[in-house]
């Protein structure tokens, strides 16, 4: 219905979905865990009641008033995620017009031919590099160099889409910028994790979410 209004008022009405989301997640949304205290040496007596560094204790576990927060630093992993699918949202919407004016001479049938079988090498691309690339390449690189790694391909895969001169290139180059970007993704949620105390594991992601 919106897309017969134009595409500036589907894209401002999903702009305020988002943001509606996120103000949702910020006011509403809240832990499912109870803070615990970790790490305590907790003994029983010869009386049967528990005991915490020498002290006694109810039997109940210790609770910790602080609750955890969500660091600085995880705003420039949310802050890359919404870069992340700028991009993507871009490559999605310009591109069948691409290639229809660039490759195929403005026939809309192969160029929405040639837009679909794109999609299938990319999701063969994903599989790929999920089940045979991700984890060998972790374990050599770590997170860091693994995120920058798909940066290095994502960049060169979009360079090289923009200045391919046959569709052939161009399909080429789009299943580099696929696997780049499967790279980046995984790595920087579990960066995130790594951030952020598992208490508010849900919060940090789904802020996450609502700013992609």
């Amino acid at each position: 219905v919106l897309s017969h209004l134009g595409f500036s008022v589907a894209c401002y009405a999903s702009t305020a979905l988002s943001a509606v989301n996120l103000i949702a997640a910020l006011a509403f949304l809240t832990e499912s865990r109870v803070p615990l205290a970790r790490g305590a040496a907790v003994a029983l007596n010869p009386n049967g009641a528990m005991q915490t560094g020498g002290e006694e204790n109810s039997g109940r576990p210790l609770i910790s008033h602080s609750a955890p927060s969500i660091p600085w630093s995880a705003g420039l992993l949310y802050g890359a995620g919404f870069l992340f699918m700028l991009g993507f949202a871009a490559f999605e919407s310009v591109t069948g017009y691409f290639l229809m004016d660039v490759y195929f001479h403005g026939n809309a049938t192969k160029s929405g031919q040639f837009y679909g079988m794109i999609f299938v090498i990319a999701g063969f691309t994903m599989f790929l590099v999920a089940v045979f690339v991700y984890k060998p390449l972790l374990k050599v690189a770590g997170e860091r160099g693994i995120v920058c790694i798909g940066l290095f391909f994502r960049t060169a895969g979009f360079l090289g889409m923009a200045h391919s001169p046959t569709p052939l290139l161009f399909g080429i180059y789009t299943s580099i910028q696929v696997g780049g970007s499967n790279l980046i993704m995984p790595t920087t949620s579990a960066m995130l994790t790594t951030l952020c105390s598992k208490e508010i594991y849900g919060r940090a992601l789904g802020y996450q979410q609502a700013f992609q």
